[in-house]
């Protein structure tokens, strides 16, 4: 199913169950020593905070109010000098202790979801824009980040701040306080009744910024194309169009979310406007020292903007809520079983390769390999031709465990493929496609990608024997020179025979070319071919081609159509 699809489009938003909270706190874990600094760093800012207050009403009661004791200026100008110098000192090392640990978190929930990726099914991509895990990995995964730490930091600042704030409002005046919390459970109930639509909002523009970012990779994919059909202007037009509704959407987001802040801010307005009008009257009755009246006001005023910031806090709470659905939707997505839970470790390939009675289809439609039967012996040249969507990348995804039979297996040197590891299989066989891979990156690390630990000279030797030892002598920084986003700097020819180094030095047993001359021009085929029949032998070798003229060089040919091989006979 694709998750980004009409499923990951529902508003509706899961139970937030005890998993998934105690897989989120496992990215904050490991960091508990950054929690706890963050923490202590709370505590000793909340009570400097709570500190002011009551040396101000000491200031008023026993300075300003007759008998005027002059004497305690000093001191109190000093302690609350000290106490400005102490909060911002702990403010600044509170928000860098808070940022470490955000930027760690980040990191480990980037990463098991990157690795997470890997590990799905090769279908999943096919079916999945690639905007929707572009803005799960960016912007939903920083939700997350933010409501992991920043939002259990303020939550926790603001328990701190409201606890100790209340036993003091309680000690100054019970009445004065009976009377702020009045206004507490409306306030609640105005953040709650915007909750709902907050969250079709946020839906609502993730959806936009998956659109967005899928557009991105499009139209920089097809750049030429689009170049070449004079299609500029309307690009340009679905580009607007597609940022219009996504500004309309974020400001639809923004305006619900700033409604829900503001109705708990006016009725808490309203409060002090009560409180302050009843402790006038109190002072004037002689029940309530003015210094108190002015404690109280600030207390109110501290424990009032955290108890708006947790309307704010929970409305923010929801937006997390959603990037973690769609987090989740991804990371609950199972891995594919591509090995055997025994699967040991391949020895050296001899080269063999059996395929017996492979049936697979995709998904309910048809079958599209229905009982294929085939054995290419030790250093076997086998050649596969046939009609576009006839099946024969399919078989060849099968023997990379891209995909997995349906029914039939496998065999390599007589043992099935399941039963070794995909790493210790893959090392020993190479694939060259029509559409060679290549990183945006040097000549040394394109190579090194199959082989990580190959020497500079091994790498020279493999460039020089494909062909591109003039052109690395020319490059400016030798094999440290850039190639290009996807080796565009190079020519075609130039970077299939860049990946056929990359073969030579991976050294395989078996070899599987998949179109991997079709788009050359015929002067760079006739250089890619010299390199292929020396990369040939002593090589087991699968040859898959639209053209059965060009499977000469083949032991045998066979060709595929409607599901099943039928062994063809080729004029040599």
């Amino acid at each position: 199913m694709d998750p980004s699809g009409p499923q990951a489009n529902r508003p509706s938003l899961p139970p937030l169950t005890r998993k998934r909270l105690l897989r989120t706190w496992g990215f904050v874990r490991p960091s508990w020593r950054g929690l706890l600094a963050v923490f202590l760093l709370s505590v000793t800012g909340a009570a400097l905070g709570l500190a002011m207050p009551l040396l101000v009403q000491r200031f008023v009661d026993g300075v300003l109010v007759p008998p005027h004791r002059a004497g305690l200026i000093l001191p109190l100008s000093l302690i609350v000098a000290g106490l400005v110098v102490g909060r911002s000192l702990v403010s600044y090392l509170q928000a860098w202790a808070a940022t470490h640990l955000a930027t760690r978190v980040l990191f480990r929930l980037r990463q098991a979801f990157f690795e997470h990726l890997q590990g799905l099914p090769i279908d999943f991509f096919s079916k999945t824009r690639s905007g929707a895990i572009l803005t799960r990995f960016g912007r939903d995964t920083a939700e997350i980040q933010e409501a992991a730490c920043g939002a259990v930091i303020s939550l926790l600042m603001a328990a701190l701040t409201i606890a100790g704030t209340v036993a003091l409002l309680v000690h100054l005046s019970p009445r004065l306080f009976l009377l702020s919390c009045l206004v507490l459970p409306p306030a609640f109930l105005a953040a709650r009744a915007h909750r709902r639509r907050l969250v079709d909002r946020t839906h609502e523009v993730r959806r936009s910024n998956e659109e967005m970012a899928s557009f991105l990779v499009e139209s920089l994919r097809g750049r030429a194309a689009i170049r070449a059909l004079a299609q500029e202007k309307k690009e340009a037009a679905r580009f607007v169009g597609l940022q219009a509704r996504l500004i309309r959407r974020v400001l639809a987001m923004v305006r619900v979310g700033a409604a829900g802040a503001e109705w708990p801010r006016v009725l808490i307005g309203l409060s002090s406007v009560a409180v302050f009008g009843y402790g006038a009257l109190l002072v004037t009755e002689s029940r309530l020292l003015p210094g108190e009246l002015l404690a109280f006001g600030i207390l109110q005023s501290r424990v009032f903007g955290p108890i708006q910031g947790l309307a704010g806090l929970y409305l923010r709470l929801q937006r997390a809520r959603v990037s973690m659905e769609r987090i989740f939707s991804f990371l609950e997505t199972p891995l594919a079983s591509l090995e055997r839970p025994d699967a040991r470790r391949a020895p050296s390939l001899e080269g063999s390769v059996a395929m017996e009675d492979i049936h697979f289809a995709y998904g309910d439609a048809p079958e599209i390999l229905r009982g294929v039967n085939l054995t290419i012996p030790p250093g076997g040249k086998v050649g596969l031709f046939g009609p576009s969507g006839g099946g024969k990348s399919t078989l060849v995804s099968l023997l990379f465990r891209l995909r997995i039979p349906d029914r039939g297996r496998i065999l390599l040197d007589g043992a099935d493929l399941m039963s070794y590891t995909v790493k210790s299989v893959n090392r020993q066989v190479a694939l060259v496609t029509q559409e060679p891979f290549l990183l945006h990156a040097s000549f040394l690390e394109n190579v090194r990608l199959a082989r990580p630990d190959a020497t500079r000279e091994e790498v020279s030797c493999a460039l020089e024997a494909v062909g591109l030892g003039a052109l690395i002598e020319g490059a400016e920084r030798g094999l440290d020179s850039q190639i290009g986003e996807r080796g565009l700097e190079l020519s075609a020819g130039e970077r299939q025979r860049l990946v056929l180094a990359r073969v030579l030095v991976q050294n395989p047993r078996i070899l599987v070319l998949d179109e991997a001359m079709s788009h050359l021009d015929p002067s760079s085929e006739a250089q890619v071919r010299r390199v292929l029949e020396d990369l040939m032998k002593e090589r087991t070798t699968l040859t898959i081609s639209h053209r059965p003229e060009s499977l000469a060089h083949c032991d045998a040919v066979y060709a595929l159509e409607d599901g099943r091989l039928r062994q063809h006979e080729i004029a040599r």
